[in-house]
């Protein structure tokens, strides 16, 4: 089992999960929350650095930053 399919990438995946999302933009004033989570996702796409590179946003607003 030492073969190597030429088809196969190894790489990274990075997953950047806020947890408690929901939570958050109910505790929060909803004009500022968006602002918030998007400044967030905005920082985590700028500071990637190779190897890593920005490929999807996904989440329950893909509006903000995708």
């Amino acid at each position: 089992m030492d073969e190597v399919d030429e088809g196969v990438v190894q790489g990274y995946l990075l997953l950047a999960d806020i947890s408690g999302y929901t939570e958050f933009l109910t505790g929060t004033e909803l004009e500022h929350s968006h602002a918030i989570v998007t400044e967030l996702t905005k920082l985590i796409r700028a500071t990637l650095t190779p190897p890593m590179r920005f490929v999807k946003l996904e989440g329950e607003d893909r509006k903000s930053g995708g």
